[in-house]
C-alpha cells in the first residue's frame, strides 16, 4: 500500500515504493533511504502529488504517516 501526506510518499515495503514512484515518473534522486529514519520519496511539486493520488496513494495526515513509519520501519534499538 502507498501513502502520502502530500509531501512524502511511503509504502509498506520498498519494492512497492520504488515501483510506484517509477510508475508516476518520480526520479530516484528524490528517494531518501533508511538513513533518514524511514524510506520515502519527496513529492517535489503539485503535479507529481496529483499523479500520486490519482495512481492510488492514500492521503493521510502527517501524524498518520509518522504512525505508519513507526509501525513498518521501527528504529533499531542499538
Amino acid at each position: 500500500m502507498i501513502y502520502t501526506d502530500g509531501i512524502h510518499l511511503i509504502a509498506t515495503d520498498l519494492a512497492t515504493l520504488h515501483e510506484f514512484a517509477q510508475g508516476i515518473g518520480l526520479h530516484r534522486r528524490y528517494y531518501h533511504g533508511v538513513r533518514k529514519g524511514h524510506p520515502h520519496y519527496d513529492l517535489t511539486n503539485s503535479t507529481i502529488r496529483r499523479k500520486a493520488i490519482l495512481a492510488g496513494a492514500k492521503m493521510l495526515s502527517s501524524k498518520e504517516i509518522v504512525t505508519l513509519i513507526k509501525e513498518y520501519y521501527p528504529l533499531d534499538s542499538k
